[in-house]
């Protein structure tokens, strides 16, 4: 249990805040040993590095586009058995000190059973990693999708990381580009 969070001063900046932030719940006990749960907006790390039962911030623009990519993606490999394209999955790394990363949209090539249902992709009973990663840019962690995520999953292999920014008006590649191929996707 853990003490009893900040809350901001109203509910209204509170929603706005979870809606941009993303939260997690958590349990409490009063003074008087009442147990409560409450919304927790998410840090930085948190954001990051989700874990299950995670609410990560989103709007319709993230919902279509992720889902836009998705539906190329899996229509582009939809005869490969050996490529499995997953959205909003936890991504288990296999290396030592690197946290999960749950990206909007990934391809990853030569897996055993693409119409596996996983709960979450462990690279190291995959036996591959993802080689693909779009990640449509939540304007509360914009250094996070833009920078960071950028350095750790160069650190962990991923091949090519497609960043979708609303704000800058401008892709580093185009949606339109993954469904005529990308050379890392062909």
């Amino acid at each position: 249990m853990v003490s009893s969070p900040s809350v901001p001063s109203t509910q209204a900046n509170f929603s706005t805040e979870l809606a941009e932030r993303g939260w997690r719940m958590v349990n409490y006990t009063q003074a008087n040993g009442k147990i409560n749960t409450v919304q927790v907006p998410l840090t930085a790390e948190e954001f990051l590095h989700p874990q299950e039962g995670f609410h990560l911030p989103n709007s319709t623009f993230h919902d279509d586009i992720a889902g836009h990519a998705k539906d190329i993606l899996t229509r582009r490999y939809a005869n490969n058995p050996n490529v499995g394209v997953f959205r909003d999955l936890l991504v288990e790394w296999d290396i030592p000190g690197q946290k999960d990363h749950c990206p909007d949209t990934f391809v990853a090539f030569g897996i055993s059973n693409k119409d596996q249902n996983r709960s979450k992709f462990i690279v190291a009973n995959e036996g591959v990693r993802p080689a693909f990663v779009l990640e449509v840019v939540s304007p509360r962690y914009r250094k996070e999708d833009r920078e960071i995520k950028v350095i750790q999953y160069a650190r962990t292999g991923v091949q090519e990381y497609v960043i979708v920014d609303r704000r800058r008006e401008q892709l580093f590649q185009t949606l339109a580009l993954m469904d005529e191929c990308s050379p890392k996707l062909c």
